[in-house]
């Protein structure tokens, strides 16, 4: 099971370990942990085991691997949970924006101005002083 992100231009920057980001949308680049330099050059199908909700998020059906890639959003082993399979994430996939049919945003990442150490009082604050404008948003 992979969890799928959009590649992103100012947060969360990937770092490339073989091969080359994507050109287009029918490509992706994959977890450095689950994926070997072999991969590349190979396709991923997203599974008919989906929920129709989920399988008419993307854009296409199949996606070449074009890189291996670390992604700085997952800094641990565990790669997340899911309600899908056996209920474990086991790596991600990144794709580019136009290989996603939404309407919507599924995730939004923000940085902040003012900066403070995670669970500081200075973090909580800038984060609280956010909020409403995030939320109007």
């Amino acid at each position: 099971m992979l969890k799928a992100h959009s590649i992103t231009e100012q947060v969360n920057q990937l770092e490339l370990v073989t091969g080359r980001m994507p050109q287009n949308a029918q490509e992706c680049v994959v977890d450095s942990r689950l994926f070997g330099e072999d991969a590349v050059g190979s396709v991923i199908q997203v599974s008919d085991s989906n929920t129709e909700e989920t399988t008419d998020q993307f854009a296409y059906q199949s996606y070449t691997i074009t890189g291996i890639v670390r992604s700085p959003y997952y800094l641990n082993f565990e790669r997340g949970n899911t309600s899908i399979g056996n209920g474990t994430v086991s790596g991600f996939v990144y794709l580019p924006y136009e290989a996603f049919d939404l309407d919507y945003y599924t995730e939004i990442f923000l940085t902040l101005d003012q900066t403070g150490y995670l669970f500081s009082d200075e973090y909580d604050n800038a984060v609280k002083a956010m909020e409403d404008t995030v939320t109007e948003l």
